[in-house]
């Protein structure tokens, strides 16, 4: 015997989000068959270099942190 579980109510306190891109069902074509969606080099490259400079400025502002509480004294 299996015990079937209760259907979940929503949590009102989780506000609903849209699905992502990569959540969504994939695009068809004509004949059922999955469609790869066309990617813009460009946008993969804007996306990865804005991502790159982000972390590099994390990373340097963390080394400033370091350097300045050591000529602090923290």
């Amino acid at each position: 015997m299996t015990r079937q579980e209760p259907a979940r109510e929503p949590n009102p306190r989780i506000p609903e989000q849209p699905m992502l891109p990569f959540e969504q069902s994939a695009p068809t074509s004509s004949n059922g068959e999955p469609t790869e969606p066309e990617i813009e080099p460009r946008e993969v490259w804007k996306a990865l270099s804005a991502a790159m400079k982000a972390a590099v400025r994390r990373d340097c502002l963390r080394t400033m942190r370091e350097v300045v509480g050591d000529a602090w004294g923290e």
